[in-house]
């Protein structure tokens, strides 16, 4: 089995971050990650974590929570601060593993908590549901782009044409249509329909006059 998370439209592998101050842990992690076919960049103490990050912009970073200049918690600040630190997949890594210690982690920016001593199976899971999201938002990013793409040909500065009763919009050369149809023909993008709490509240009575007005 291919252990490498290969993000789409690339025959890379991911570039996964390691920040651990303590020689032999960076070690191990270096190698198990490296084993498992990932692009791995280490960082001894949080700021050259931060460093590594603004240099390197890895996909997934793996921080241990006590380090050095600037621990794990403040690193995932300073990185969620940044625009290109949005979508990085951040795992701390420490032996503070309370209910108090996992949640302030989490608010600080981090995406999982990997408790220490970590075993190979739970590091290869937390990997796998970042490379998950990684796919999933890559994914999204390309939708928008085809999206972009089938607009491109009209004027940024020129709105597409909507109806304000139907909302219907019009595509050239002349001809009314939904947008989801319109979205259709022209991306990858497909909708599923349901009913938002804004408008169940008037569907609701709605229903309710119905059933009141046949008797069913």
């Amino acid at each position: 089995m291919d252990s490498r998370l290969v993000l789409p439209a690339s025959a890379e592998p991911a570039r996964v971050l390691v920040a651990e101050d303590d020689a032999a842990s960076r070690r191990r992690l270096e190698a198990t990650l490296q084993r498992w076919g990932f692009d791995v960049v280490a960082a001894r103490d949080g700021k050259e974590a931060l460093e590594q990050f603004r240099k390197l912009q890895p996909q997934i970073v793996l921080l241990d929570w006590l380090m050095p200049e600037l621990d794990g918690v403040d690193v995932c600040r300073e990185i969620r601060a940044l625009p290109e630190g949005e979508s990085a997949q951040l795992i701390l890594v420490s032996s503070r593993s309370g209910r108090s210690d996992v949640i302030r982690g989490l608010e600080s920016g981090a995406d999982a908590h990997l408790a220490k001593p970590w075993q190979n199976a739970d590091l290869r899971a937390y990997l796998a549901v970042a490379g998950r999201v990684l796919r999933r938002e890559a994914t999204l990013k390309g939708e928008v782009t085809k999206l972009e793409g089938a607009l491109r040909g009209q004027d940024p500065a020129d709105p597409i044409s909507m109806c304000s009763y139907c909302r219907h919009v019009l595509a050239p050369p002349d001809q009314w249509m939904t947008l989801e149809r319109y979205l259709w023909d022209r991306t990858s993008i497909r909708f599923s329909h349901g009913v938002c709490p804004g408008c169940f509240v008037g569907v609701k009575k709605e229903f309710e006059k119905f059933r009141g007005e046949t008797g069913e």
